[in-house]
């Protein structure tokens, strides 16, 4: 049983405590909210079991997150590296299924709701999408009409072939399409995650986790 945002909820009972860091976000490592992306002092890191740093691939110098992160915890930790990758792309007003490299040298308009909307446009770049325009909402954000027709705007300006959203979003974006919608098409990346580095080590620790609660 795995649960997203469980770290700080200290009353609950688990077996293993999966702390994710960003690791082209170091500057939101700096403070508390609303200043940083802290939910707490860094030093709560000490609970973690073990440290995951996402988006691996994409950061110069990992120093940068986990120099401030080693320190708070007080003790050496050998952090597992992971990275996103394309799965797939989903047609919102078709619901077809294509494949993510059919992406590849086509422009588009990126837009976000998430915490980092800059690393959504670096995937996409990555991928061959040559990003022409870029909108950033706030994380987790609840789109209106109003919304879907500004970001049409801004695509049929800049002469998008395509717009490209996350996944995430394109579930509240999806109940907006109407069937004589104009302008050019919605896509969803459909993005999994890789272990780059550590991933027997994290097999072992569930399963062994696992094992000794069974055994308990």
């Amino acid at each position: 049983l795995v649960l997203d945002d469980g770290f700080q909820h200290v009353a609950l009972q688990r077996e293993v405590d999966l702390l994710l860091v960003d690791a082209l976000d170091s500057i939101g490592l700096q403070a508390l909210l609303p200043a940083g992306r802290l939910r707490e002092p860094l030093t709560a890191a000490r609970r973690a079991t073990a440290l995951v740093v996402t988006r691996a691939d994409m950061a110069e110098d990992l120093s940068q997150v986990l120099g401030p992160i080693r320190s708070a915890m007080a003790r050496e930790i050998t952090p597992i590296l992971a990275r996103f990758r394309p799965e797939g792309v989903r047609d919102l007003s078709s619901g077809k299924a294509l494949l993510a490299e059919s992406l590849a040298g086509r422009t588009a308009l990126a837009f976000s709701g998430i915490a980092n909307p800059g690393s959504f446009a670096r995937s996409l770049r990555k991928l061959g999408v040559k990003v022409l325009d870029e909108m950033a909402f706030p994380d987790h954000y609840a789109y209106g009409a109003c919304d879907l027709e500004r970001i049409r705007e801004r695509a049929l300006r800049c002469q998008a072939e395509m717009m490209v959203t996350t996944e995430k979003d394109a579930g509240k974006v999806a109940p907006l399409l109407r069937r004589n919608d104009q302008g050019p098409p919605i896509m969803a990346l459909q993005i999994g995650a890789e272990i780059m580095e550590g991933r027997e080590r994290l097999e072992q620790l569930i399963v062994g986790r696992g094992m000794e609660r069974r055994g308990a």
